[in-house]
């Protein structure tokens, strides 16, 4: 299904890999003025302002940290990572390494921390560490993992250089983005299934198995198509922060008064030298590779998503104008805008939720008794065919939860006379914020929390912290449902002025067909805590504290987030601001 936006679609290539033509060579740019106007030839206009003022722009100088020219971010800090974790692999594989579990400065720490080898190390790692710290970073700094950090994206772009060594000098065959895209978000949804049905996450082993192939698929996919290929179509850890991202707190920005004069494009082919003629307060990277993404950078955060961005840093490195800037964005900028929405991430989402239905009805013992049954009635070995109990209950759950979905656009389009197809594409993201925020709560109580020492940490506490764990679920329900049910309302406004561009609307009308969505955002929210509400009150109540208490965390922070937004307090930066 194809995307749906309200505003024009930016022209793109025939697929990932595409070659970005550049209308003219950097030695034909002329001079820019500080109005955006290109001055009479031979004058010098004065250097232009960094963004819009003077105003400072966090996260941003990790860009322009440099010695003597080598840029640090992210070259740098990617080769340390995997230098970092290659030995610990290597060791959980069978090669013999010399183990950082057995430096005496580090093996009592490590020995309280309930980690006594190098494959306890690299298990604990990867699953209690990094997982929730990935997850939960998304929502602040979208994909800077992928860009910045990760492992596979450096042997990606490894086999991009020995593939085209290998074609003596030649570009990849670049591929089709649509046919492709369902590929990073498949692969998760049967990772998902299987981590749980094969115990990947408990195994050495299997987890080892896991990561080495990743590195080896990585390196396969580099070197036969071009720049991060594999990040934007195959990886399904990019998948997530690539569709989490939509309610990131953080993201690229242009502006495009300047954008629209630029005619090199570097910040989407490359640098390789530096452009003549332009007034800056700095000069470009020399010899960077452009967007390996292969975005319309020009139009970022206006008719571009930043769902593919990688925050490599690229564009900002090459661009002379200052034009590019990681930014503040209102959580949920890009769907509020609708910003190439599209079906494959409502499909994802609500696949998603499907896989977290599962765990949690393992939570709850709803699964338990749904797998008693199962082996009762067909007389299965309950270890032998653990994988048929919970690929069968997640089938279920699907099939109940994609129903309902359907049934509930089908409801809010009859009654706002809207066109079925671009119902099932927008309404999807009214889930998003319930999807991501279940999907931390699992990883931080059962990972980290249920799955790590700190367990046998609050055994030895004071009773008080047995309330941190249920504290989290029920801030995390309340604050999902609530910020999925504001969604709903405005995502089904925005679908209904893109049907009726120019017409107006009565806000009752708009609350009337946001209702099946908001009934079934509740009716998810209230699956959850029935399943978990035993858990999570009983500390309370054995505490003497009331049940209602947990509940005026989370209030206070939506009323304090809607007073700070009502205030301005919140109010991103605009680029299309005027000038002091």
């Amino acid at each position: 299904m194809p995307e749906v936006t309200p505003f024009p679609q930016p022209v793109k290539g025939p697929g990932v890999g595409a070659a970005v033509p550049v209308s003219t060579t950097v030695q034909d740019m002329p001079t820019i003025g500080v109005d955006g106007k290109p001055l009479p030839a031979g004058v010098m206009g004065p250097k232009l302002e960094t963004g819009p003022g003077r105003r400072w722009y966090p996260f941003q100088w990790i860009y322009r940290l440099n010695i003597k020219g080598f840029h640090f971010f992210p070259w740098g800090v990617m080769a340390l990572l995997l230098v970092g974790v290659l030995p610990i692999i290597l060791y959980s594989a069978g090669v013999p390494m010399p183990q950082i579990t057995s430096i005496p400065l580090l093996k009592e720490l490590f020995a309280k921390l309930g980690v006594f080898s190098d494959r306890d190390l690299f298990v604990s790692s990867t699953w209690l560490l990094w997982w929730p710290l990935f997850i939960f970073t998304i929502l602040i700094f979208r994909r800077i993992w992928c860009g910045g950090f990760c492992p596979f994206g450096l042997v990606t772009d490894m086999g991009n250089y020995v593939g085209k060594k290998l074609r003596r000098g030649q570009e990849a065959k670049p591929i089709s983005i649509t046919k492709f895209v369902f590929m990073g978000f498949v692969t998760f949804l049967v990772i998902g299934y299987l981590h749980d049905a094969l115990n990947i996450t408990n195994s050495v082993i299997m987890s080892t198995e896991f990561v080495l192939f990743f590195f080896f698929f990585a390196f396969i996919v580099g070197a036969m198509l071009p720049r991060r290929s594999f990040c934007r179509s195959f990886c399904f850890v990019g998948c997530l922060p690539h569709l989490f991202g939509r309610l990131a707190f953080l993201g690229l920005k242009t502006d495009r008064k300047k954008c629209s004069n630029c005619k090199g494009q570097w910040c989407v082919s490359s640098t390789r030298t530096p452009p003549a003629n332009v007034t800056t307060l700095r000069k470009p990277l020399i010899n960077s590779d452009g967007c390996p993404m292969y975005i319309n950078v020009p139009q970022l955060g206006h008719t571009e998503s930043n769902r593919h961005c990688i925050l490599c840093g690229n564009c900002i490195k090459n661009c002379p104008y200052d034009a590019i800037h990681y930014q503040y964005l209102p959580p949920g900028y890009e769907i509020l805008r609708g910003i190439q929405l599209n079906f494959y991430e409502t499909f994802f989402t609500l696949g998603i939720i499907s896989v977290l239905a599962m765990f949690v009805g393992l939570e709850g013992g709803l699964m338990r008794d749904w797998g008693t049954w199962l082996i009762e009635v067909f007389q299965l070995s309950s270890i032998k065919f653990h994988w048929f109990i919970a690929g069968s209950y997640v089938l279920i759950a699907a099939v109940i939860i994609f129903g309902l979905y359907f049934l509930a656009s089908a409801l809010t389009a009859g009654m706002l006379r809207m066109n079925m197809k671009t119902a099932l594409v927008y309404f999807g993201y009214i889930y998003l914020p319930f999807c991501y925020l279940m999907f931390i709560r699992d990883i931080l109580v059962v990972y980290f929390i249920d799955g790590s020492v700190i367990q046998t940490w609050f055994a030895d506490a004071p009773p008080w912290t047995l309330l941190i764990t249920p504290g989290i679920e029920i801030f995390m329900i309340f604050i999902a449902s609530v910020w999925s049910l504001f969604l709903a309302y405005r995502v089904v406004e925005l679908a209904w002025v893109h049907e009726n561009p120019g017409k107006h609307w009565e806000w009752q009308e708009i609350l009337a067909g946001a209702a099946p969505h908001m009934l079934l955002v509740i009716g998810m929210a209230a699956h959850w805590f029935t399943l978990l509400a035993h858990e999570q009150l009983l500390p309370f109540k054995a505490l003497g504290i009331s049940p209602w208490i947990p509940y005026a965390v989370p209030f206070a922070c939506v009323v304090l987030f809607i007073i700070l937004h009502k205030a301005k307090l919140l109010a991103p930066l605009e680029w299309e601001m005027e000038k002091e």
